[in-house]
């Protein structure tokens, strides 16, 4: 584990938890309101957390493939 992993884990452990609190805010907000801005937000703030989370993990695996 070099130096850098913590920090990259933490930004994107930051990152996964406040995405998902917007994104679970916007879709109940959407739910009561059926404004389809907020659907929108939602998925997006859905997606980045996906996104964030999926490339620390690339990154903790590729970094273990070439060392």
């Amino acid at each position: 584990m070099d130096r850098y992993t913590l920090v990259i884990l933490a930004a994107n452990a930051t990152i996964l938890f406040g995405s998902g609190t917007v994104a679970l805010l916007a879709r109940r907000a959407f739910r009561r309101s059926r404004i389809a801005a907020l659907r929108t937000v939602a998925v997006g703030f859905a997606c980045l957390g996906v996104g964030a989370a999926t490339g620390g993990y690339l990154y903790l695996i590729a970094g273990s493939l070439y060392r």
